[in-house]
């Protein structure tokens, strides 16, 4: 491949924060419009870019502490309730499990790992099912006012 060939692929986009980018970054922009195979529609869309690939840390600590309130309130009756078990049951109810071939081995049913959630929505989501399943067991989670959990929970009311 030539030095100045570029593969268009169906992720490509550009931000563009001031009008001065815009005029440095439109000759990529018709480049790649025009490099299009159109065999499938190309799509353009304006608006405004939120990054939504950004994992929370925010939302995974609020998990884990999550995880450490379920342990703290079932541990007396349960000794199998620890933070540990807590987190992998959760995993397991709501982002569920895959097999996983490593070679020629063959794992069947692991649990998903939290880094499977790729945004804050998924993030968001994922908190919803465990806030609700721990209000259907008789137990309340707090949210803090300023987590990135709350701050998507009030996104969703606008």
């Amino acid at each position: 491949m030539a030095e100045d060939e570029t593969i268009v692929s169906e992720g490509d986009f550009s931000i563009i924060r001031d009008k001065f980018e815009l005029e440095k970054k439109l000759p990529f922009i018709i480049k790649q419009l025009e490099k299009w195979d159109y065999s499938e529609p190309c799509g353009v869309k304006i608006g405004i870019y939120v990054n939504t690939t950004v994992k929370s840390k925010s939302q995974s600590d609020l998990f884990h502490v999550w995880c450490r309130e379920m342990e703290k309130r079932w541990i007396s009756k349960r000794p199998d309730c620890t933070e540990k078990n807590m987190k992998m049951l959760m995993k397991r109810m709501f982002l569920g499990t895959e097999d996983i071939i490593l070679g020629e081995h063959e794992m069947i049913g692991q649990v998903k790992s939290i880094k499977s959630l790729r945004n804050a929505g998924e993030w968001c989501f994922f908190l919803d099912q465990v806030y609700y399943w721990c209000a259907d067991h008789n137990l309340h989670l707090d949210i803090p006012a300023d987590s990135d959990y709350m701050k998507a929970k009030r996104k969703q009311v606008k």
